[in-house]
């Protein structure tokens, strides 16, 4: 840091200085976004993409071994030996109970903003625009066609490289959102259709507009056909969700 100040005073420039996960920031270099990062493992393949200046700190391998031979035990003790020294002795509760806070947290939003979300695409869907209903399908095919781990993967290293106020967590609601908007749109899609134009048809002849007919006719029959389905969905997105934390 020292070094920077010192280089940038003398050739005037202002340095800005951004704190990002470890492995944004040979990616970052490599795509712009950053002109020095520093603790980064020189490697050939870095070498092709981004100047690598002579490393400043060499870090020795070692083998750890026991001392002493131990004794063999039983199933129950070495178990409450392995929950003590693991949850007790080395506090890894803490760890737990923090992904056990980052679940709920990156649940409860992807369910809010991808209700949201889901709805807003169908009400758009609903206009009957061909264009704009194509670029919803491919969207969703893509979305529905790509691995969980590979999407968020996708919008953390490649989306989202380098964003220093844009955390692991804000990406996981992001792209958990994207996916289980999808998912919403679908249930509304196949519940409101289950139900029948009959039913809009009527509403329609008894005065109702479009969107009367949909909020006060169509959408509380299709609750409960698509409420079991968004069940389903949430308990699924939460499983992935709690996976990957």
């Amino acid at each position: 840091v020292d070094f920077v100040y010192r280089f940038c005073r003398e050739y005037g420039y202002e340095p800005e200085f951004y704190q990002v996960e470890y492995d944004s920031i040979s990616v970052g270099i490599g795509s712009g976004k950053f002109d020095i990062g520093t603790n980064v493992v020189v490697t050939e393949e870095r070498g092709d993409s981004i100047i690598l200046s002579e490393p400043y700190k060499d870090f020795e391998i070692a083998m750890v071994t026991l001392d002493e031979i131990v004794e063999d035990t039983n199933l129950i003790d070495s178990t409450l030996s392995s929950f003590h020294n693991t949850f007790i002795k080395d506090s890894r509760w803490k760890l737990f109970l923090e992904g056990t806070g980052t679940t709920l947290l990156i649940t409860g939003l992807t369910i809010v903003f991808g209700v949201l979300v889901g709805f807003m695409l169908y009400l758009l869907y609903k206009q009957g625009y061909k264009n704009v209903n194509r670029v919803i399908d491919l969207i969703s095919w893509l979305i529905s066609g790509t691995p969980t781990v590979l999407f968020l993967m996708i919008l953390y290293y490649l989306i989202f490289v380098g964003k220093a106020d844009i955390g692991g967590v804000w990406v996981a609601v992001i792209g958990f959102t994207l996916m289980f908007g999808y998912s919403v749109f679908e249930i509304i899609r196949t519940s409101i259709s289950a139900i029948g134009k009959g039913q809009e048809e009527r509403a329609r002849a008894l005065g109702y507009s479009s969107s009367q007919s949909l909020f006060e006719v169509i959408l509380p029959q299709s609750l409960k056909i698509a409420f079991p389905q968004l069940k389903s969905e949430i308990i699924t997105d939460g499983e992935k969700t709690y996976i990957l934390v």
